[in-house]
């Protein structure tokens, strides 16, 4: 903590930063009119605001809450001189097995503490939003968060060759996130009493079933058949609350017949078909199957408890996002307000690294994103989740990175001079604020972050 006179809190897990307001950059940023960065964020003046020019509609204390699946963060921003500037910050570890939403209530709680004002309602239902007393117990008047609710996907293969179908899925499986908790390749002594069990033991949160290419060869269909049948009859053999979820991406072909065996052996299994993942050699779809894992992620992180709570806690218009989401929005802005080209981000966190890539038409400032390669997640933004530190040879083609939150990855990029690194992480929850107010965000970031 800085010398501001306010003792250490006492839970040693738990880092907190009080931040005076000695205003000074750690590099220069280049001007940017305020009209611009709403329009990169996409967000307009509240209709009949009478706040003053900066904050278009927002003003009193902000807020902001985050999570990723090793660590929470919540930050509180006050308006100081018409500007808005971070007021003090607190990170602790996240307990797997505590509810998210409980240990947030926690740390905000501990927040409040250390600045000796209070943050959350004495019954903790939640921010303290109203206040009798706003001048010696001022309320919030903005909440914002930017949290992973859940785990990674965790993902079972199953095709037809391992250095066919499955190499090619394994790719897609980068760009989500996904891991792998086991796979099986369809050989001649496949026992269906072993694939149940493993399935009962990994408890994976997706079945993703792969294989054939898009020729006109009854072998192959048959082939995906006896892989289907296999996978059927184990998970026939499981209760319904160990049933994942079913994804296709193999033979199209087949995809009709496939689900149907599906729906009529096991109606209460969800299943989903998508492109071949692999429909010919050396022609890898990757944007049909990575939507869908990113879609089944976003459906089971709102299905939990957590969800809901968090969500009550949030001020319209600012729906709750997820860690990744945030920092991808904020890659998009950031590279606009700095007309940049070609950008590439990194969100660090001690699990795993997501590498963002956006690319520009040249001179096209604020026009749409365009693939970064001819392999791209979708139309408007290329990702690569690796380990920490590991050498991926798809990133080979990318350009070092410029924006980072968390570790900067010296051992692979040194930090290059016109680069900008987020050290505490705050930089989701920030791309949080900037729903609600971009010229708050960017306040913050050009004095309080970079």
């Amino acid at each position: 903590m800085n010398g501001g006179g306010k003792p250490q809190n006492s839970h040693s897990s738990e880092e907190f930063v009080e931040h005076s307001h000695h205003f000074r950059f750690s590099m220069a940023i280049r001007a940017t009119p305020t009209q611009s960065i709403r329009a990169a964020a996409n967000v307009r003046p509240a209709p009949g605001s009478t706040a003053g020019p900066l904050t278009h509609g927002v003003a009193g204390s902000i807020l902001a809450l985050g999570a990723d699946t090793n660590r929470l963060c919540a930050c509180l921003l006050e308006p100081v001189n018409q500007r808005y500037r971070l007021l003090a910050h607190r990170r602790t570890p996240r307990d797997p097995e505590r509810p998210l939403a409980a240990q947030l209530t926690t740390m905000v709680s501990h927040l409040g503490d250390a600045l000796g004002r209070t943050l959350w309602m004495p019954d903790g239902r939640g921010p303290l939003m109203e206040s009798r007393d706003p001048v010696g117990r001022p309320a919030i008047e903005h909440v914002v968060g930017a949290v992973t609710l859940r785990p990674w996907l965790s993902v079972w293969l199953a095709g037809l060759s391992a250095q066919g179908s499955l190499a090619a899925t394994e790719q897609a499986l980068a760009h989500a996130p996904a891991q792998i908790v086991g796979q099986t390749v369809l050989l001649a002594d496949a026992n269906v009493s072993e694939i149940a069990v493993e399935l009962a033991a990994a408890a994976p949160d997706v079945l993703l079933l792969c294989g054939g290419y898009e020729v006109d060869e009854p072998i192959i269909q048959a082939s995906m058949m006896r892989l289907i049948e296999l996978f059927v009859s184990a998970l026939d053999r499981l209760a319904p609350a160990q049933h994942p979820t079913v994804l296709y991406a193999g033979n199209q072909a087949a995809a009709a017949t496939v689900e149907q065996l599906w729906r009529t052996r096991i109606p209460t299994v969800r299943f989903q078909a998508v492109d071949n993942v692999l429909p010919r050699p050396g022609r890898v779809h990757l944007a049909a199957l990575v939507d869908a894992l990113n879609g089944e992620h976003q459906r089971l992180s709102q299905r939990t408890p957590d969800f809901y709570k968090i969500s009550n806690w949030l001020t319209g218009p600012s729906p709750l996002l997820s860690t990744e989401s945030a920092f991808v929005r904020f890659a998009r802005v950031w590279m606009t307000l700095q007309r940049m080209d070609d950008l590439h981000a990194v969100l660090a966190t001690p699990e795993r690294w997501m590498h963002v890539r956006l690319q520009q038409a040249t001179g096209a400032h604020g026009a749409a994103v365009r693939p970064a390669t001819p392999i791209a997640v979708n139309e408007e933004i290329e990702l690569y989740f690796a380990r920490p530190g590991q050498q991926v040879a798809a990133l080979a083609g990318w350009p070092a990175p410029r924006l980072v939150s968390g570790a900067w990855p010296d051992a692979r990029w040194p930090r290059p001079q016109n680069s900008w690194w987020d050290r505490t992480g705050m930089v989701p929850m920030l791309a949080a604020v900037g729903q609600i107010s971009p010229d708050a965000m960017q306040q913050i970031i050009e004095v309080d972050v970079f």
